[in-house]
């Protein structure tokens, strides 16, 4: 897991990336990860746009059709539009 970080101090806000280096052990179409309230602005894999859907407790990413029966590595980014501090 790789995080960026930068502040707003003026508006108390909290900006960041996250990317994910996972290897799926089966094929799959969508993962999981757990997310809290973060406000998800977009993800990639692999550098494409990926469809995704947030709650106030995880992010299921749709994977792209030519990872769907494949096993292996993939980066996921998130990105946080930005919440309060």
């Amino acid at each position: 897991i790789k995080w960026s970080l930068s502040f707003d101090e003026t508006k108390r806000e909290i900006y960041g990336d996250v990317v994910n280096t996972v290897k799926p052990l089966s094929k799959t179409s969508t993962i999981v990860f757990d997310s809290g309230k973060l406000e998800i602005s977009s993800v990639t894999v692999d550098g494409v746009s990926a469809k995704f859907a947030a709650d106030s407790k995880t992010l299921t990413v749709t994977l792209p059709e030519n990872w769907l029966y494949s096993c292996g590595y993939i980066k996921t980014t998130r990105c946080n539009e930005g919440g309060t501090s």
